[in-house]
């Protein structure tokens, strides 16, 4: 009996001591935690200081002096202030030559040259990069002909299936118009595959449905907003959205946010965001 009790006894000290080893070790890891992040802080704000002296003495000339479709006539006229273009008449061609020279030699332009069109619209884009990294972008709206007017669908309409079966149709944006040949739709979470049914203007056409790959293509400038959080990963995706957008973002309902990231406006202001919760 006597050595069951000495037994317990030692287990508890072992215990014990474990746990004191413990809460002294994470209470150094949570000092290191502070250490480093003051670090990196500081080492940041260092680096964004060097990068905006080294920037002020760059050129932020992102205009170009000159930009021309081969072939066509820019409406309206070309000026370097104008960023929206579209072209004085339609083409049957696939592929457009765009030639543009910046006004300034030390800025990048992209978007120029052999560029291949899709039959209807097509919104083209011109980026011109500053020496200090400021982008200016121009539009050139261009109209593709279809070569064969009968081969023009006379109705698209999507379903989206889930796992069980069931079908949702789902709304195109724009409505559906024979001269209309880009759409956009928004898909539940839920949905497993989409059905595309399509009819034709001409009914010995042969149509095919092409690619299962949703292609997402950002901007290069984030601009604030009021935006609303849904869940908890979602709700820091749009922090750190907020923080890079040129100007003020407002985060409703983050409380999905703070019970998973406790303190998260704290740590981050360690890093050099400006950011604040309202209580």
């Amino acid at each position: 009996m006597k050595k069951s009790k000495i037994k317990v006894v030692i287990s508890l000290m072992v215990l014990l001591v474990i746990m004191i080893a413990m809460n002294k070790s994470y209470a150094g890891m949570a000092d290191l935690t502070d250490e480093m992040s003051d670090t990196l802080a500081n080492e940041q704000l260092t680096n964004q200081q060097k990068a905006e002296s080294e920037n002020a003495n760059k050129s932020s000339n992102n205009y170009l002096s000159s930009l021309e479709v081969e072939g066509y006539r820019l409406l309206p006229e070309f000026d370097k202030q104008i960023q929206e273009y579209t072209l004085d008449s339609d083409t049957k061609e696939d592929n457009v030559t765009i030639k543009a020279i910046a006004d300034d030699e030390r800025a990048n332009i992209t978007g120029t040259g052999n560029i291949k069109l899709q039959t209807g619209e097509n919104n083209l884009r011109v980026d011109v990069s500053a020496e200090n990294g400021t982008v200016r972008t121009y539009f050139i709206k261009v109209t593709r002909k279809i070569q064969d007017e009968t081969l023009r669908l006379s109705s698209i309409k999507l379903n989206a299936v889930d796992q069980n079966g069931n079908k949702d149709e789902v709304d195109l944006s724009p409505s559906f118009s024979e001269n209309v040949f880009s759409y956009t739709a928004k898909i539940y979470n839920g949905a497993s595959k989409i059905d595309v049914d399509t009819s034709c203007l001409n009914e010995n056409a042969k149509i095919t449905v092409e690619g299962k790959s949703a292609v997402i293509r950002g901007t290069r400038r984030l601009y604030g907003a009021n935006v609303k959080a849904t869940d908890l990963r979602g709700g820091a995706a749009l922090i750190m959205a907020g923080l890079y957008a040129k100007g003020i973002t407002q985060i409703d309902n983050i409380h999905y946010i703070l019970r998973g990231y406790e303190k998260i406006d704290e740590k981050l202001k360690k890093l050099g965001a400006k950011i604040h919760v309202e209580k």
